[in-house]
């Protein structure tokens, strides 16, 4: 398994992807798991991913790309085991909580029915429907959740039902 496979909460081994809104401030968000986490400086790599031949520091624990313009949830943290054992294992929507708390930021995390939860700056964390062919051209375009979120009050609250409807069938 490599850094961009993410946890699926299973317990088996732990791999991490969150996809940060593109806003959120890349600086931050290292602080919050520097503070948080005790994660070394240098065991954070801010950058493509591409990059990474070239960085000179230790193998890093946690690998952040800074969305490209334009693109939505598209600040993407990825990690494995190390960061896992460094944060006792929480799951990924967990760990994504803490740091969308942290660092005043949503997030979107693979898993539940509809394939993502969205995590919100309070901690909430809501199943979404992602539009599927948008992901290319605009990144992440949140277009239905399945509970009211809070913080988001434009976004329509659908069914379940709706969903394997509009999506699958």
């Amino acid at each position: 398994m490599g850094l961009a496979d993410h946890n699926d909460d299973s317990g088996d081994v732990m791999e991490y992807r969150i996809n940060f809104d593109s806003q959120t401030d890349i600086a931050d968000l290292a602080g919050c798991l520097r503070a948080r986490f005790e994660v070394e400086e240098s065991l954070i790599y801010v950058g493509a991913p591409v990059g990474l031949g070239d960085y000179p520091g230790p193998a890093p624990m946690v690998v952040i790309s800074p969305a490209r313009d334009g693109e939505r949830y598209g600040c993407q943290l990825q990690a494995g085991p190390r960061l896992a054992e460094q944060v006792d294992g929480i799951a990924v929507s967990e760990l994504a909580g803490l740091l969308c708390v942290d660092a005043a930021t949503s997030a979107l995390v693979p898993g539940g029915r509809t394939g993502w939860r969205l995590v919100t700056s309070d901690g909430h964390v809501t199943e979404v429907i992602i539009d599927e062919e948008l992901l290319d051209q605009e990144g992440f375009v949140i277009v239905a959740a399945l509970r009211a979120i809070p913080l988001m009050p434009e976004v329509p609250v659908r069914s379940g039902d709706w969903h394997r409807e509009r999506f699958n069938g």
